[in-house]
């Protein structure tokens, strides 16, 4: 039975085309028993495959195909070869990981343009490991190839295989022959493989497409697929005399393989120190009890709370709950500001009291059983947010505490949008074009229904074949991997280039553990959620500026004034109602409670929106008539107008209508939320079977059975939402009654000048005045002053934290203190006015200024130094050295003394307006309302009445303008409109102006 050994997924980026079910399926369609994953210098795909093979009763070969060379510090591309190794058994799995992780070390020259391991590990390293000397890429396929099979054999043993290849290239056939020729002499065995890189024969020409046409040279065959064993035996490239000994070969390496397990079985959390979780629980709860607890309310909290601290432990969740309380702890103890809750965690009042959220689950009717259900038991998850700039901190302190903490990596694949974009760049279709197309579709086969020249049909196959495959592997943006002992216990380990938010997007090169977090987390691995959340920078940062003390885990949630700032839709800069839909659906619903705001957070989304779940639920709130068929839903629903919007509510309706226990109703709603139709439909049957054998009628076991299954798509989590709208509501708050604080906060977190630009209207709109930067001032972020907010000096392009803040006396001095990119950009926003000199004479004089500094500095620095020499000559009583010395100072000095700036008189005025435009986006100057512009891109859109309309984008001296153009004025302008066309242009400075005249230059 013939054995593929050598064989690549797409988890070899953009090499490997064939995916791990079209690799099993293929084996399947073959008969044969086992299969290798042997991916190029990675072990990504080996959890994944190794599960799978499991499941489809195939048995996992799990290897790798090493870059290899002879020594890591020869640093030559040339000298780094291919070579397959196999795990046998735990240990040569264990040794395998161990070598994957030390190839991508940077610091120890492992690394270099592609993770290695040399012929020093490979030897430490080789205990229960298989080698196959790999493809043509071997360096065994050198000068020295023969020295090679005798290093590998006496490391291996009869556990090195050369590797022989049925490819009709006459390379291939020389090597084979070369190959035979050292088996005799060494007494070592060949096997055969055939390197797939794609399951079938005909995958061969989108294998081609998906590496890209520039490297099709490496594959000039089509025969690197999976083959079947007749078609090896009748190869004309295999010495028919031996080809089924190859094969035999196969099956020996095969019968070597162990099936073992990737991870020991159990939980491998880490413990918290303590004996009794569930008494330190109960301890810490009582600190915070009579806090946090309504009075004349403590029997029903008291009864909540064991109920639910019984069901945590019988779940296994009290360790972790102790984890993640220790964590956000330490946050708060350090002045770290945590979020308000996040995902169904809110359900919890033990998780409340123990301050893991903030939300009281009784007094917003949360259910803890979508938490934790006895009923079906999974691995604890609780998502935590933190802000962001201090994130890194917070990882920090889980590193130091437990040591063995690793970020997670994720798997890209390729949807509808990135396949059509993947596609086109292998066609060879300009950039714009696919861009363009993109913007128009949901899925592949809309691309018919665009306007666009290109071979639509070429390119949705391209893209179909290419869609749901990996297109890059990247680190979870908050999931972190905490293990008792080594992580490489428990999955490979790899460094990868990830872009760290803490650090203000900086790359680092960091370590990951190589595998999908469902998978890790079926292993018994405790995954902690760690997201930075910008908002909570944005509220730690207005509080710290305002001088009320506000507790703002507990503020009025039924102002008057919060809930008018929704209704007048003025939530720019408000968690989640940035988006124009979201401000549409706050002021159709006409917030005037907080329930509203929950149901905003949850009700905004696709699914909802499309389904008519929104419209009913406006249509109850503002009036319409509503009817329940009982009081039981109405007892659920009213709050929400007779419409399912939260999962709970299922929940609820399965307990109070058809006597389901909350863990069974748990169970309903989850199945409901999948894509499953049989089993929603044997859900919702059985539900309704039930609310009947409860007692109501056959109507409203249909009517409820039927809104159940069609809102299981669109339903939210009650309790994440009640989280966020609460974090929602806060910013309104703040946004009402400090909206200086807030605005200056919401600024400074913004990286980008053009996201701070909308909000330069808002404080206009809220009378807050924008004050000019001013060096004298000093301050590198905005700031509130008694006028207004002051514009930070890092705000300013080219003007970093590198900006020198000192008392300055005059221009010399500031230029003397900083660099040309800095002086200028300080010049051009108005920062330097107070020197009460022209901004265009300060940068004509700028050059002349910084070469007349450093003429007198090196002036400066020789009078000092040959000072010095001669004050040691004196001390010495050298006559010579002192007639030198005084000669050399005497000289310096007159030269200092000549060292004199001319005046610069030939400056031009310039246009303070464009040079703040060039390094704020924005100015203060006055802009004129006619102005020179180009046109730079053109969108067309259909109005109401189905008129062609347009949103134009004019390049200025001053800046971008979109500009719309209402069907009216576009019928009569249109012809005159094209890309890079010179006009003059008349509208207003807004962010988004109507374009009121038009002429072309």
């Amino acid at each position: 039975m013939f054995t593929h050994l050598h064989v690549h997924s797409d988890h070899s980026l953009f090499d490997g085309y064939q995916t791990i079910d079209e690799i099993l399926n293929r084996v399947k369609e073959l008969g044969q028993e086992a299969v290798a994953i042997t991916e190029h210098g990675t072990m990504a795909s080996v959890i994944e495959f190794h599960k799978k093979t499991l499941e489809q009763d195939i048995k996992p070969i799990v290897g790798c195909e090493f870059y290899f060379c002879e020594d890591k510090f020869i640093k030559d591309r040339a000298f780094t070869h291919h070579l397959i190794l196999l795990a046998k058994n735990e240990t040569g799995y264990m040794n395998l990981k161990r070598l994957n992780k030390i190839a991508f070390n940077k610091d120890d020259g492992h690394f270099y343009f592609k993770p290695r391991i040399d012929s020093k590990e490979l030897t430490e390293y080789s205990d229960g490991l298989i080698c196959l000397s790999a493809c043509l890429a071997s360096i065994i396929n050198t000068e020295d190839g023969e020295k090679w099979v005798q290093y590998f054999k006496n490391i291996f043993g009869d556990d090195f295989y050369l590797e022989v290849q049925p490819h009709p290239i006459d390379e291939q056939k020389e090597y084979n022959f070369k190959l035979l020729s050292y088996c005799a002499r060494y007494k070592v065995k060949a096997v055969v493989t055939t390197d797939a890189h794609y399951s079938k024969k005909e995958d061969a020409v989108w294998h081609k497409k998906w590496i890209g046409l520039k490297k099709e040279e490496y594959y000039t065959t089509d025969t690197n697929y999976l083959w079947s064993e007749d078609e090896l035996l009748n190869s004309n490239f295999l010495p028919q005399n031996i080809t089924r000994e190859l094969i035999k070969n196969t099956q020996e390496v095969t019968n070597k393989i162990e099936v073992y397990n990737l991870a020991p079985a159990g939980n491998h959390f880490p413990t918290y120190p303590i004996n009794d979780a569930c008494e330190k629980i109960k301890e810490i709860c009582r600190g915070v009890w009579k806090d946090k607890v309504p009075q004349g309310h403590y029997k029903e909290y008291g009864d909540r709370f064991l109920y639910e601290l019984s069901m945590l432990e019988k779940c296994g969740y009290t360790n972790y709950l102790l984890l993640t309380w220790d964590f956000l702890n330490w946050c708060k103890r350090n002045n770290i500001f945590t979020g308000i809750g996040r995902g169904s965690v809110s359900g919890s009042v033990v998780a409340w009291l123990l301050g893991i959220h903030h939300v009281d689950p009784i007094k917003y009717n949360l259910l803890f059983e979508r938490f934790c259900n006895p009923e079906r038991v999974s691995a604890p998850d609780i998502d935590n947010d933190l802000q962001t700039s201090r994130r890194g901190e917070a990882i920090d302190y889980l590193v130091k505490k437990y040591g063995n903490v690793m970020k997670i990596r994720t798997y890209s694949y390729l949807g509808n949008k990135a396949a059509i974009k993947r596609a086109g760049q292998v066609l060879g279709i300009d950039t714009t074009v696919v861009n363009d197309i993109t913007k128009q579709i949901k899925e592949i086969d809309d691309i018919m229904n665009v306007k666009a020249k290109v071979n639509k049909e070429e390119l949705i196959t391209t893209a179909k074949h290419f869609y749901g495959r990996i297109g890059a592997f990247g680190s979870h943006a908050s999931a972190i991997l905490i293990t008792p002992d080594d992580t490489i216990n428990y999955a490979p380990i790899e460094y990868q280039s990830i872009s760290d938010e803490s650090l203000d997007g900086e790359k680092i090169w960091t370590q990951v553990a190589s595998g999908d977090f469902h998978d890790l987390e079926n292993f018994g691995l405790m995954k902690l959620d760690v997201l930075g959340l910008n908002t909570l920078d944005v509220i730690d940062n207005t509080l710290k500026q305002i001088k009320d003390k506000i507790d703002i885990f507990n503020l009025d949630i039924n102002d008057k004034k919060v809930f008018k700032l929704y209704q007048n839709v003025d939530l720019l800069g408000c968690f989640q109602m940035d988006s124009p839909g979201m401000q549409k659906l706050a002021k159709d619903m006409k917030v005037n409670c907080f329930e509203n705001v929950i149901a905003l957070v949850a009700l905004f989304r696709p699914g909802p929106l499309g389904s008519g779940l929104v419209d009913s639920y406006i249509n109850g709130k503002n009036g319409g008539k509503i009817i329940y068929l009982c009081k039981e839903i109405e007892e659920v629903l009213s709050p929400t107008y007779n419409v399912i919007v939260y999962q709970e509510q299922v929940m609820l309706l399965a307990q109070k209508l058809a006597g389901y226990t909350l863990g069974q109703a748990d169970m309903l709603r989850k199945i409901i939320g999948r894509k499953e139709e049989d089993k929603i439909e044997k859900a919702t049957q059985d539900f309704k079977e039930a609310v009947i054998k409860h007692g109501f009628s056959k109507e409203i076991a249909e009517y409820i059975g039927n809104q159940i299954k069609a809102a299981g798509r669109y339903i939210f989590n009650k309790s994440h939402a009640t989280a966020y709208g609460y974090l929602s509501y806060i910013t309104a708050y703040l946004k009402v009654y400090y909206p200086k604080e807030f605005m200056c906060a919401l600024i400074n977190s913004k990286k980008d000048q053009k996201n701070v630009v909308p909000y330069m209207e808002e404080c206009k709109r809220l009378d807050i005045k924008i004050l000019p930067p001013d060096l004298r001032k000093g301050n590198l972020k905005w700031q509130v002053e008694k006028e207004g907010i002051r514009v930070g000096l890092t705000y300013i392009r080219n003007v970093g934290s590198q900006v020198d803040i000192i008392h300055y006396k005059d221009y010399q001095d500031v230029v003397e203190h900083n660099n040309k990119k800095i002086t200028e950009g300080l010049i051009k926003a108005g920062a330097m006015d107070f020197l009460n000199i022209p901004r265009g004479k300060m940068l004509m004089q700028l050059v002349s200024m910084q070469d007349f500094l450093k003429r007198k500095n090196t002036c400066k620095q020789k009078v000092d130094e040959n000072s010095l020499a001669l004050e040691n000559a004196k001390l010495k009583n050298d006559a010579k050295e002192i007639r030198k010395y005084e000669r050399q100072l005497a000289s310096w000095k007159e030269k200092l003394e000549k060292c004199t700036l001319e005046e610069t008189t030939d400056w031009q005025e310039v246009s303070n307006c464009q040079l703040e435009n060039e390094v704020l986006k924005f100015t203060f100057s006055e802009i004129p309302r006619v102005k020179d512009a180009t046109i730079k891109q053109i969108k067309l859109h259909k109005d109401k009445k189905g008129k062609e309309m347009a949103f134009v984008v004019f390049s200025t001296n001053y800046r971008e303008y979109n500009c719309t153009i209402f069907a009216k004025q576009w019928k009569t302008w249109r012809d005159n409109f094209s890309i890079g066309a010179k006009c003059k242009i008349a509208c207003s400075n807004s962010q988004n102006p109507i374009l009121d005249d038009f002429v072309l230059m």
